[in-house]
């Protein structure tokens, strides 16, 4: 299913044929992190939210930051379920796990996950030096949330 308003406001590019689609999936996949989102009415799947490695300038894995990342389908926006997911999870990441950061990069015309990003006590601040260049978009706004 096509959702080209979540495309363009994630900014995410996946590939266009389906091997590679598939493959890179899987890979997203592969993280003890990564979980789908479903309505407990209807069993239906609406969306994915992960906890994603991040990187230092070397290219080794972060030992103290993870990226936040999620997507919703578009006939769900503005139903409160990103901001009730996104805070149990949260909260159960921070108290199960050593992680002291989570990380954010956003569109900046994605009014909508600002918003979320706000509700979850996520600060837009600078990208810190520890994180390689890399890790977000030039044209990515950076948001932060500290263990409490």
């Amino acid at each position: 299913m096509e959702q080209p308003k979540t495309k363009e406001l994630s900014g995410l590019q996946m590939p266009v044929d389906d091997t590679n689609r598939m493959l890179a999936l899987t890979l997203l996949a592969g993280d003890e992190f990564i979980f789908v989102i479903r309505l407990i009415t209807t069993g239906e799947l609406i969306g994915l939210i992960g906890f994603y490695k991040c990187y230092q300038p070397d290219f080794s894995v972060s030992t103290g930051f993870r990226e936040l990342g999620y997507l919703l389908a578009e006939n769900m926006w503005g139903n409160g379920y990103m901001t009730e997911v996104g805070d149990k999870l949260i909260n159960e990441f921070f108290k199960d796990t050593n992680y002291k950061y989570l990380c954010a990069g956003i569109m900046p015309n994605n009014h909508r996950s600002q918003r979320v990003l706000t509700k979850l006590k996520f600060v837009q601040s600078l990208q810190p030096d520890e994180l390689t260049s890399d890790q977000f978009g030039p044209k990515e706004l950076y948001f932060q949330r500290t263990a409490e």
